[in-house]
C-alpha cells in the first residue's frame, strides 16, 4: 500500500489475512460496507449488491496486489472457490467479490 493511499484500520487486516490487496475502490467499498453494518443500516444489503455488480463488471487484470499465494488460496478455499486454471488476479478479484457479497448475505439473513 503506497503512503498516498488511505489506511483503513478496520478492514486492512481483511487484505493482509487473505493475502492481497485489492484496487483501492473495492478497499474502499468494503470499508464503507462495514461501517455500515457495524451501524445495522438497512441499505448495505442494497449497497452491496450494486457494488458487487460494478466490482464485477470492472476488468479485474490491473490494480490487485498478490503478497502471499498461499494465504490467497486458503481464504479462496473457504469461501467456495475453486481456483484452478484461474490466474492469482483472477482469484482475488473472486474473493473481494465475496466478501463484498458477504455484506449483503449477513444483513439479509439477519433482517429475516
Amino acid at each position: 500500500m503506497s503512503s498516498s493511499e488511505p489506511h483503513i484500520e478496520e478492514t486492512d487486516q481483511v487484505w493482509f489475512e487473505a493475502g492481497f490487496l485489492p484496487p483501492e475502490e473495492h478497499r474502499l467499498a468494503v470499508a464503507v460496507l462495514h461501517h455500515l453494518a457495524l451501524d445495522e443500516d438497512p441499505a448495505t444489503p442494497l449497497l452491496s449488491s450494486t457494488l458487487s455488480r460494478a466490482a464485477g463488471a470492472t476488468g479485474f487484470e490491473s490494480g490487485y496486489w498478490v503478497f502471499d499465494p498461499s494465504k490467497l488460496l486458503r481464504i479462496a478455499s473457504e469461501y467456495g472457490i475453486e481456483p484452478d486454471g484461474m490466474s492469482e488476479t483472477a482469484v482475488a478479484h473472486a474473493v473481494t467479490l465475496a466478501i463484498i457479497n458477504e455484506y449483503r448475505e449477513e444483513m439479509e439473513g439477519g433482517c429475516r
